[in-house]
């Protein structure tokens, strides 16, 4: 899973849509707008009362033990809470959990869902890199805790380059209509059961408080 490469990618493509999308730096006007400016490092992520992350939308921490845990750098994102798992340092999975950068009064988790997914996920033809395409953006209304919400999932199509056989990554995004909105993001190769699985668990473990 080429996550670090897409990290970079998508913090330095232009993110600009007819979908409500606000370019980085941009003052937000419109109310479910997400703006694609990145969340700041703000050190070690909380895991305190063993739960991942901070209020609204949290997990179990037991479920990242021994995960390369930190915050920031995530596009359309207010905070973030990250935890990549790295054996041998090969990232395979992804999960964060946080607050997007949206104007108070924001319901609907359908658009923002999207627009944070081409803020962090951008599609080929927005960027300089066309060897890596987003596909198969798929959303579903969900209820954690009560809460309604969007899940978004989608396919990272990676071209063969450099040596590397071409492979596919997969992403699924939750949107929350909590106080402030809250999000996760989880991902990894998808040919790979065990790593999915991983994600799979954080997804279960979701809880609003």
């Amino acid at each position: 899973m080429r996550i670090r490469t897409l990290t970079a990618t998508a913090c330095t493509a232009a993110a600009t849509t007819a979908l409500v999308l606000a370019p980085p730096g941009a003052a937000q006007a419109e109310p479910n707008s997400v703006a694609c400016t990145s969340s700041p490092d703000v050190g070690a992520p909380s895991t305190a009362g063993g739960r991942f992350g901070t209020a609204p939308l949290t997990f179990p921490a037991p479920l990242v033990g021994g995960w390369d845990l930190g915050s920031g750098y995530s596009r359309g994102a207010a905070t973030t809470a990250s935890a990549r798992y790295s054996p041998g340092g090969n990232v395979m999975n992804l999960v964060e959990v946080g607050r997007l950068r949206v104007e108070p009064g924001s319901h609907d988790t359908l658009g923002m869902a999207l627009a944070f997914s081409l803020c962090r996920f951008p599609d080929a033809r927005t960027t300089d890199d066309k060897a890596r395409d987003t596909t198969d953006r798929q959303t579903t209304p969900v209820r954690i805790d009560g809460v309604k919400g969007t899940r978004l999932d989608l396919n990272i199509n990676i071209a063969a380059r450099q040596g590397e056989p071409a492979e596919t990554d997969w992403f699924t995004i939750f949107v929350l209509d909590t106080t402030p909105t809250s999000y996760f993001l989880g991902g990894s190769n998808k040919a790979n059961k065990e790593a999915r699985g991983k994600v799979d668990a954080v997804i279960r473990g979701l809880q609003v408080r």
